[in-house]
């Protein structure tokens, strides 16, 4: 469907006189196969809560529509409307509301169908009816809102003691299992909280503030309480009970303590008359079987039985029914099958047929198919039944049932020692009669507000009779003999006071599992942000937000409302929540009770929010936006609303993961491993699908292009390339090879869109799951990936997406991906309206993190007026793994180039002709002004004009080739200083450039020490053409020197498998790198074989502040065992030719050669211990130990050097282990250095240290 987009601004209050014309744009969608859909927005001012909005769609100019645009749209007289129908939903961010109107812009008029040219909409206003305030609805201003929280939670003070039962019911607490928890006074114990019922999902801010105190009954020795559990009932619009499962739990919690002010609650008496009602004996009852130990697929809250209906079509069922009245009972099934055929569920009731009921097939996205059936069963029934369900079916395919629903009239009775029952309606002046009774028996009254009372009874000859009450249908009514013997609750154990009611200004919440096994690492990053950011943040456990806003028990929505606590607290002038980082992993079975989660604790995980749906690849869903939802009313419309938080998870389990995950987050925010890979972006687009992925692909490029103009490119499109096609392969060697060297090298975020999963992306396997766990540069991308399936973090599964963000040596420092089948259509919209957002500035001139930019695309996607509108479940499937409150490391000064050769930036006709040396200076700025303070490292690189490139339509997928345009030839790069804000550099123009007369481009980044501060910028005012007149004579080929690992290598000696290449390369006129001459690219092979060959042209980099010489370093791929030939020709810019050859051995397992030197020594405050070692660039372990004279270890100290100049430095403060100062003395040093492939342990190295006093 197309969307056509208008926004109207300030058009509250907007009427038939004043309203403003709108066009609507139908023609743009002419040529579509849907029909368009016209939206727009219209911002609400005030407390839109208190009115009821229509808009009218007035003086339409109505044309014909065409026959061949209404064909192709697929519309018919019968099919449209006589009268624009206006879609309208009311959405809310950060509590800013619009109205989002929108409407299909064709109607039916006198047997035409018309289209709307222009239209005049009319926003109408109704004031909320007092009968709509008084529904129930909690709905304040915002300057309100925080009145609804106590700042004080009860668990604040005080012993408390955790308990919990498995099924709702009457419990009993004695008074000696009081004193064993701790209670010397059982009669001042008081009993808080309501349970484990899951709480409901919508008008969340009409729930019950932190735990409700409950009355308990004091009998003889102990304590009586009405307890309930996780399974909840509530009558649906037809009359019929139906259950709702709490899938996050199950067990029920309450919380017991004598620490009540005052006495512990007492039962009140329910208001009755003295004399007898109208008499009932008889009232609805319900009873479910509903086993949940599997699942048809990883996702989703509904479960099944185990038992699988494909090894035997049938099984029986008893039900134990006391009391049952046969004549009607209404049984729902819950059943699902894989058919592929349509199937039927005949049900028999003791041995009598009930019913049947016809199943369909699973569709084409669905892996089962899932049905709720209800039969009216007559008179089959009685106390002991026997339900026997047969599955008949063509062939052997699978089925399990989901559950079994019995609803029915029971005869008033007690059952035991206590029998809950209801009236199934409002009912006045009635009276019950409960047979079976005694004269311990007592009626109690559970109200819908959870007020607990006693309803006075008369007690005759086994029956007892209540006086006279009115009652509602959600009115609970337990019949408990007081004398009876009851369970006891189990107890979990003493809780820790706790007030995390008292917080509000937090800017960002970090949650970790129960466990609390993430806790220090939590605090760890938490800390990083109050002093990088400025942000304030709280650490919090998953339990203790539990224990206040879900009575203990865990459930996914007491997370969403301990975040509305703190939005709503901010609505009085104080400062939102900006940022929820789940900092733990998940699991889409949160109780884990199928297979999958044999032997894992549920404190180790937080909650994931689940859909109902478990049985579609693209209708279930784990929805991380859920817990951002703070605004009123919100939980209706999970498709179209507004997120209000930034939302990203960090998939860990350990403590040791969670360490790594922090490290790397810390680095990247502190600047660690900056460069100009910072100032690169790579797009990566699949083929086939009529070049669907590569274009949109392109089309996120043009975006980050016309945004960010100063981010170099770098365009990897499969059909580019050539497809090797064999019997046992069809694939791009060659785009795998490419995106791994550009990998290494780094880039600020790397962008793919096509075919997936988690296993692999592309249908041609271009990379593989294994291949993000072996990525090692610490120059970590953020990665974006447009494809199905890449990071189901809620299934036990490794995949693509959680290897990028789990991978402790490179990968990513963050990922949006999809945890579930998406559509390409709809991806575009997703990358598409991301790009705008990631690296862009706030209102408040502040960069967007990336949590932001999530949490700004997804509103963008649900408001008709943006440029994208996606209402469709696809954008839930994007996830973000990783910090939300990370802003990417993009340079925040400017490079201004105010020189070339000579003349000014802003000169016309400034031209590159080949075989000239141009200068070029520059300054740093800040705000457009020059920072004379800015010293530093520039990195330079110089373009050759853009070029266009005809892919090769490789699968024959496309009717045409996919064309686009890219500026990949690179005719200079190098490095120079900045100082005091300034910069010059000159570079050489080779002969190999394209003469096109268009313009090239230089691209500038410049770093401080330690990229604390960094610049980039871009010129593109001149062309690249022609040819200097003057150029010197060169005919001599570039000077080249070649080692292995270490400048030691002598000709011939051995190697590791993976050494590092490094040729010093000079010529006094330039080295070539443009790849633009045929033949004339920097060329290194091994052994003559096309395997081993590859093209280094974006490996060299010249010498700071000299262009005639520079080096390449280049990681070799694993190299068999054996002796080898490496062979490297490269040109200088006048196309002279140089080749050097080398010779070398593999031997597997070759141990490092290193060095140790410890700086100061002796030391007083601090040292560093320094090894050199051969392994530059390949992952070394370099350990070093601190022993004191006696031999016993101090202090242990790692880093793993993926560095590529072979020296790693190791700091130490004179701390210990244990967390004291070394004493003045004599120390041993020991150092090791190990790599990948490593057969033994390398030899240990040893120094000797002394510490002085200080």
């Amino acid at each position: 469907m197309t969307l056509l987009f208008a926004v109207l601004c300030g058009i509250s209050g907007l009427t038939a006189q004043n309203g403003a014309l709108m066009e609507t744009g139908w023609t743009e969608a002419r040529n579509d196969s849907v029909a368009p859909w016209v939206g727009f927005s219209i911002p609400l001012y005030g407390e839109y809560t208190d009115t009821v909005y229509s808009v009218d769609i007035e003086f339409p100019e109505l044309v014909p529509l065409p026959d061949d645009v209404a064909s192709r749209w697929n519309l018919k007289i019968d099919s449209v409307p006589r009268w624009p129908q206006v879609d309208l939903f009311i959405g809310v961010s950060h509590g800013k509301a619009a109205l989002d109107a929108g409407f299909l812009p064709v109607i039916e008029r006198n047997g035409r169908l018309m289209v709307i040219n222009s239209f005049k909409p009319v926003l109408r206003r109704e004031p909320v009816s007092m009968e709509r305030k008084s529904a129930g609805r909690n709905l304040m201003s915002a300057s309100d809102r925080s009145e609804r929280y106590s700042d004080r939670s009860v668990l604040a003070q005080g012993r408390w003691v955790k308990i919990r039962i498995r099924e709702s019911g009457i419990y009993k607490l004695t008074y000696s299992s009081l004193r064993s928890m701790g209670f010397t006074d059982p009669s001042k114990v008081g009993l808080f909280g309501y349970g484990g019922a899951v709480l409901p999902e919508t008008d969340i801010q009409d729930l019950v503030d932190d735990l409700p105190e409950q009355p308990l009954w004091h009998a003889d020795g102990s304590l009586l309480f009405y307890a309930a559990g996780p399974v909840s009932w509530e009558m649906n619009f037809k009359g019929e009970y139906i259950h709702k499962r709490n899938t996050y739990s199950e067990y029920g919690y309450y919380f017991l303590t004598d620490n009540v002010e005052g006495e512990p609650a007492l039962f009140n008496q329910a208001p009755t008359d003295s004399i007898t009602g109208t008499l009932i004996d008889v009232y609805p009852d319900f009873t479910l079987y509903d086993p949940d130990r599997f699942s048809w697929y990883r996702s989703g809250r509904r479960f099944f039985e185990n038992y699988d209906y494909a090894y035997g079509n049938s099984r029986v069922y008893p039900f134990r029914l006391d009391g049952i009245i046969p004549d009607s009972v209404l049984m729902t099934v819950g059943f699902s099958t894989d058919c592929d055929v349509g199937s039927r569920l005949t049900v028999y009731v003791n041995g009598s047929e009930a019913g049947a009921v016809n199943l369909g097939i699973k569709g084409y996205n669905d892996v089962a198919y899932v049905a709720d059936r209800s039969l009216m069963v007559n008179n089959l029934f009685d106390e002991k039944t026997d339900v026997k369900l047969v599955h008949e079916r063509e062939g052997n395919p699978s089925g399990r049932l989901d559950y079994i629903r019995l609803n029915f009239k029971r005869r008033l009775a007690m059952y035991g020692s206590h029998t809950v029952f209801r009236t199934g309606a409002d009912r006045q002046d009635v009276s019950f009669k409960i047979s079976g009774s005694s004269p311990g028996v007592r009626i109690w009254k559970i109200s819908s507000d959870g007020t607990v009372s006693t309803v006075p009874s008369v007690y005759s000859d086994g029956i007892s009779v209540t006086q006279a009450s009115d009652y509602e249908e959600t009115d609970l009514l337990i019949a408990v003999n007081v004398n009876g013997d009851f369970p006891e609750p189990e107890t979990v154990g003493v809780i820790d006071n706790q007030n995390l009611h008292a917080l509000k200004d937090i800017e960002m919440v970090i949650l970790v599992p129960a466990s609390g096994k993430l806790t220090v690492q939590a605090e760890r990053l938490a800390e990083a942000h109050r002093v990088i950011d400025s942000l304030t943040v709280a650490v919090v456990r998953a339990d203790m937000i539990y224990n206040e806003f879900s009575s203990g028990t865990p459930d996914a929505t007491a997370i969403r409302r301990f975040m509305k606590m703190l939005y709503d607290r901010a609505g009085n002038g104080g400062t939102p929540p900006r940022y929820l980082l789940l900092m733990g992993d998940g699991a889409w079975d949160n109780r884990m009770l199928v297979s999958d989660w044999q032997g894992k604790n549920p404190d180790d995980y937080l909650l994931c929010y689940e859909s109902y749906n478990s049985t579609s690849h693209l209708a279930s869903y784990v929805m991380e936006d859920y817990y951002g939802l703070l605004d009123d009313s919100e939980g209706h419309s999970l498709l179209r609303e507004k997120v209000d938080l930034g939302i990203g998870r960090l998939p860990v389990q350990t403590a040791i993961q969670a360490e790594k995950a922090v490290d790397r987050i810390i680095d990247y925010m502190s600047g660690k491993n900056g460069g100009a890979w910072r100032n690169r972006i790579i797009f990566l687009g699949d083929d086939g699908d009529n070049n669907t992925h590569m274009r949109d692909a392109d089309e996120s490029a043009d975006i980050y292009r016309d945004l960010y103009p100063q981010l170099d490119q770098v365009k990897i499109y499969w059909d580019a390339y050539k497809m090797e096609i064999n019997p046992s392969y069809s694939g791009y060697p060659s785009v795998r090879r490419q995106i791994l060297e550009e990998l290494d090298r780094g880039a600020l975020v790397v962008n793919y869109i096509g075919h997936g999963s988690g296993d692999v992306l592309s249908h041609e396997l271009v990379l593989n799951k294994k291949d993000a766990v072996t990525l090692t540069s610490p120059r970590l991308p953020f990665w974006i990936t447009a494809s199905c399936d890449i990071a189901p973090f809620d299934a036990p599964l490794e995949s693509f997406g959680m290897n990028l963000i789990k991978n402790e040596k490179g990968g990513a420092i963050g990922v949006l991906s999809t945890t579930r089948t998406v559509l390409a259509s709809h991806n575009r919209l997703m990358t598409s309206s991301f790009s705008k957002y990631i690296l862009s500035y706030g209102d408040d001139g502040v960069q967007n993190s990336v949590g932001d930019a999530l949490r700004l695309t997804k509103n963008e996607l649900v408001t008709p007026s943006g440029e994208y509108t996606d209402y469709s479940v696809n954008k839930i499937h994007y996830v973000l793994l990783g910090d939300p409150a990370l802003k990417l490391g993009m340079a925040r000064m400017t490079a201004v180039l105010d020189s070339f050769s000579h003349k000014p930036a802003s000169a016309d006709s400034l031209m590159a002709m080949a075989g000239s040396v141009i200068e070029v200076q520059g300054h740093i700025e800040a705000d457009g002004v020059i920072d004379n303070n800015f010293s530093g490292k520039l990195f330079a690189s110089v373009y050759d004009s853009e070029r266009e490139v005809i892919c090769l339509n490789n699968a024959k997928a496309a009717t045409t080739p996919f064309r686009f345009m890219y500026r990949d030839r690179i005719l200079y790069s190098g490095t120079d200083s900045v100082r005091n804000g300034r910069f010059t550099f000159s570079f050489p123009v080779p002969l190999d450039i394209n003469y096109s007369g268009e313009p090239g481009r230089i691209s500038l980044y410049a770093s401080e020490e330690e990229g604390k501060r960094a610049a980039s910028g871009f010129f593109e005012n001149f062309l690249v053409g022609g040819t200097n007149s003057l150029m010197k004579t060169d005919t001599v080929g570039p000077k080249v020197s070649l080692y292995l690992n270490t400048p030691s290598f002598r000709f011939g000696g051995a190697v590791n498998s993976t050494p590092v290449l490094v040729a010093e390369i000079s010529d006094e006129s330039g080295i070539n790198t443009s790849g633009n001459g045929l033949g004339h690219d920097m060329l290194l092979m091994i052994d003559n074989d096309p395997i081993y060959t590859w093209v280094l042209n974006g490996y060299f980099t010249s010498n700071a502040g000299d262009y005639t010489g520079g080096r390449v370093v280049f990681n070799l791929p694993p190299l068999p065992e054996g002796k080898h030939r490496l062979m490297l020709r490269v040109w200088d810019v006048m196309n002279n030719s140089t080749v050097a050859y080398l010779d070398f051995k593999v031997v597997e397992g070759l141990k490092p050669k290193f060095e140790l030197h410890t700086t100061p020594n002796p030391a007083k405050q601090a040292t560093t211990f320094v090894v050199t070692h051969d392994r530059p660039g390949q992952d070394a372990l370099v350990t070093v130990q601190v022993y004191d004279s006696g031999g016993v270890l101090q202090w242990t100290g790692t880093t793993v050097d993926t560095t590529d100049s072979g020296v790693s430095m190791i700091p130490w403060n004179l701390v210990g282990s244990s967390g004291r100062r070394m004493q003045p003395g004599l120390y041993i040093i020991r150092a090791t250095v190990e790599t990948p492939g490593q057969s033994e342990e390398g030899k240990a190295l040893t120094e000797k240290l002394v510490i002085l006093g200080r």
